[in-house]
């Protein structure tokens, strides 16, 4: 085996020792002779000493409580684990070439004031700002209003047209209107399919209401009369127009509030809107389901949210340090920077 083989191995070793004595994940023992320069007891600092007196790697009363909690085993087992990981670390530093070292540790370092920061920051109460930013940032699933599921056409006539055109539109819109009348008829006898939440409010994966297919058919196979005619469907959306997608981007975007007030004027299953004009054109627009509100306690949004709070406070918390770091530390760059790193190549491993 190559000596460049070796010191990976050697170097996985220091990596994981150092990392398991933080985080309490043992890895196999060393051969016993390296237990020699062991010893224990009353020791300023750390429970186990290994290597010379001059600079011993020093196992730390801290260091057992972490691991005996992660492993859940005795504090004389979590000293044993200590001790094979330290003996690992003290063998790196002798076998290894000091930048190896150097970059394990600096890695290493890193990766601790990062973990420390983390704890720091999961002892601390969630706040009543942060559950209330991240409610409304998850509002469809933690705070939903009543929603209104339609399909609708529109038959398009924007602010350019002229009146003329806007007329035409108007009176295929309402020629529209008495083509689907008789699909939207059927709306009473005909009860929704049922859906999970899931499916509800999840615009493109949700099953097709027959009732919404036949409306589309419908109007795609109707005379246009050469004007452009949309009929599709929509997601839910709220009395002040907000849609109800649990696929959508997280900054709430609106419908137009004359869509939104018509069809949250709808009341049953198959209710046609009158024809109307947003900025869009002339629509008409068909009630498939009225979908349920939502109102999670503080509880439960305490509960569920925590996660997702808690990783936010940490990138925001990695930033600021990242950044108060950096303007507290001087950092020196050759001047030739971008063609030294043309010259790094980067290469997969190999045995």
């Amino acid at each position: 085996m190559r000596r460049g083989r070796l010191a990976s191995v050697a170097l996985t070793g220091l990596l994981l020792g150092l990392l398991t004595a933080a985080c309490g994940d043992g890895s196999p023992p060393p051969p016993s002779d390296n237990r020699q320069s062991v010893s224990a007891g009353s020791l300023e600092g750390g429970v186990a000493s290994l290597g010379p007196t001059a600079s011993p790697e020093v196992v730390a009363p801290e260091t057992l409580q972490r691991i005996a909690a992660a492993r859940g085993v005795p504090v004389a087992e979590a000293l044993e684990l200590a001790i094979d990981d330290a003996l690992y670390a003290a063998a790196a530093r002798s076998d290894l070439p000091p930048e190896v070292v150097s970059r394990a540790e600096r890695r290493v370092h890193a990766h601790a004031l990062l973990r420390d920061r983390w704890l720091d920051l999961r002892s601390q109460p969630i706040t009543d700002r942060e559950l209330a930013a991240f409610t409304e940032l998850r509002w469809s699933w933690y705070d939903r209003p009543q929603g209104y599921l339609t399909v609708h056409f529109v038959v398009e006539a924007d602010d350019k047209a002229d009146a003329a055109t806007h007329e035409h539109a108007r009176r295929l819109a309402t020629e529209l209107r008495q083509i689907v009348a008789p699909i939207a008829a059927r709306g009473a006898s005909e009860p929704p399919p049922p859906l999970t939440e899931g499916e509800m409010f999840r615009l493109y994966d949700r099953p097709r209401d027959p009732l919404e297919s036949a409306f589309i058919k419908a109007i795609q196979g109707a005379d246009h009369e050469g004007l452009s005619v949309i009929s599709q469907p929509l997601p839910p959306i709220t009395a002040d127009g907000r849609p109800i997608d649990h696929d959508a981007p997280l900054v709430v975007s609106y419908f137009d509030s004359t869509y939104a007030a018509a069809s949250a004027a709808l009341t049953q299953r198959g209710e046609l809107t009158p024809v109307f004009k947003t900025y869009a054109g002339y629509h008409a627009a068909m009630l498939l389901r009225i979908t349920p509100e939502h109102r999670a306690s503080e509880a439960e949004r305490r509960d569920e949210l925590r996660g997702e709070i808690l990783r936010r406070r940490a990138r925001v918390d990695k930033e600021q340090t990242v950044k108060k770091l950096r303007a507290n530390t001087e950092i020196t760059e050759p001047a030739k920077v971008e063609a030294l790193l043309s010259l790094v190549t980067i290469e997969a491993d190999r045995d």
